[in-house]
């Protein structure tokens, strides 16, 4: 059994490989659906299960009740309507047609970027242009394995760096392979990677999430050219992409696949509630080495530590490890911070 078999054996919780499944309809009173955007207090909803109004997507506001009750609705949350009359609310061009008045359980959510309900988070870096943010992919892969979503590695621009560039990259992925996870190398640009990529979407509900000028926009529209997402380039000055996307957007796309595009962004904080006890349990490449001498080793100043050991034979990526410590780090000084 692999090292990520295992790791997901243990964490039993999460939901690896499970398909994207809509909501129940509600009552005969009420309509199902999964919210895809909102903005300004109107709600794209898209309505399923039942016949009058299979897969549209409707226009709802949030009953006052649940307005006051509920802080935010996420694009995903699954929730139930309550029809209205044609011609209550303008919500731009677009016709109020529905209520929430409901929001059912959350699978999960993630709070940046903030979308709910999702099976399977891809999480973009570019080869290039921007140069790879090492730390902030254990960030992202810790936040996203801490919610109980499934992580998928995209490596976006492919086609930029030289032979000896990729291999620098290859060599620091090769922790990340080791461990289980699955790594994507594509190019938007040249449609490399693409099929692949398409394939791990089919009957998911995806989130694509990344820093700034990435190319996540630019992946979603080589999988799908007629969504026509809007790109963005690299500020040079800066050297980090420029905002394209505004809000959290689940997109439509063939195969029973669901895609949220995200803002991107720079800094990403770690969970509020994780504890310097759950980070060693987020690292899927650990799992293989141990015992520690120590029940509830933390891998860092304990004796007899299986993975400090793994480390120095060259077992576990010394990049991956001192990135796992840093992290560490960060957690117990914001323990003694608060």
């Amino acid at each position: 059994m692999s090292i990520w078999m295992r790791y997901w054996c243990i964490r039993k919780k999460l939901s690896s490989g499970k398909e994207a499944t809509l909501p129940d309809q509600g009552n005969a009173n009420t309509i199902s659906g999964i919210v895809l955007k909102g903005a300004g207090g109107f709600y794209h909803v898209l309505i399923t299960k039942l016949e009058n109004y299979g897969n549209k997507v409707l226009v709802a506001k949030v009953r006052g009740r649940l307005r006051r009750e509920t802080d935010i609705i996420y694009s995903g949350d699954r929730v139930l309507l309550e029809p209205v009359a044609d011609g209550e609310t303008l919500a731009g061009r677009e016709m109020v047609k529905a209520m929430i008045v409901d929001i059912l359980p959350r699978r999960n959510h993630l709070l940046r970027p903030k979308v709910a309900n999702i099976s399977q988070a891809v999480l973009v870096l570019a080869a290039q242009n921007p140069r790879p943010d090492w730390l902030l992919l254990d960030r992202m892969l810790v936040m996203v394995l801490s919610m109980e979503v499934n992580p998928l590695i995209c490596f976006n621009k492919w086609d930029l760096p030289d032979a000896s560039e990729q291999s620098e990259i290859n060599r620091e992925l090769a922790a990340y392979e080791t461990a289980g996870f699955l790594v994507i190398r594509a190019s938007a640009k040249k449609t490399e990677g693409i099929v692949e990529l398409s394939s791990c979407l089919q009957k998911q509900i995806s989130v694509f999430a990344g820093p700034s000028g990435v190319g996540k926009s630019s992946l979603i529209n080589a999988l799908s050219p007629e969504l026509g997402l809007l790109t963005g380039d690299i500020s040079r000055r800066l050297g980090r992409g420029k905002h394209t996307t505004r809000q959290v957007e689940i997109l439509l796309m063939d195969q029973n696949a669901m895609v949220a595009d995200t803002p991107g962004f720079s800094l990403l904080d770690l969970p509020d509630d994780l504890t310097e006890a759950d980070l060693p349990g987020l690292y899927p490449d650990f799992s293989a080495f141990g015992p520690c001498r120590f029940d509830g080793c933390l891998h860092h100043k304990e004796p007899d530590c299986a993975i400090k050991k793994a480390e120095s034979e060259q077992l576990i990526g010394s990049g991956r490890y001192q990135r796992y410590l840093a992290l560490l780090t960060e957690i117990k000084e914001r323990k003694i911070k608060y």
